[in-house]
């Protein structure tokens, strides 16, 4: 029995083993691409809501934020045609069940060198001052 043989083994059909995937078959690459779902992009990518997260939504890990921040230059210029920037960005953190207080958000933002500002105040009333502790942009 002749088995198929390949160059390399993706595993994962999302975002990013799509693009691996793609960038291994322009280098002349035998490739299989394994997805244990019915289709691509429907997993995490798709829920993401075609976001592109900057690694720092959750403060969890300061290494993987500032790899995140580091990179993100090069994720905008490689995959320019795709993101739609025309838009402030702006992160709430809530009085309650947040991991993190606004203080520790700013200061996490800080510690990795990310722009941040306070939200000005026409976008901060859009929240519920009850409910959100700060805005930031």
């Amino acid at each position: 029995m002749n088995l198929p043989v390949y160059d390399a083994v993706v595993v994962g059909g999302g975002f990013f083993g799509c693009s691996m995937a793609v960038h291994l078959a322009g280098r002349r690459k035998k490739v299989l691409l394994l997805e244990q779902g019915d289709a691509l992009m429907q997993r995490a990518s798709y829920v993401n809501q075609a976001r592109v997260h900057n690694g720092y939504h959750y403060p969890r890990s300061l290494m993987t934020a500032l790899r995140s921040r580091v990179n993100y230059p090069r994720f905008l210029n490689d995959y320019r045609d795709c993101i739609v920037d025309s838009f402030d960005m702006v992160y709430a953190v809530p009085y309650r069940f947040s991991k993190v207080s606004a203080a520790q958000f700013r200061l996490f933002m800080d510690r990795i060198g990310a722009p941040m500002t306070k939200a000005p105040p026409h976008v901060k009333k859009l929240f519920d001052g009850h409910f959100i502790e700060e805005a930031f942009q």
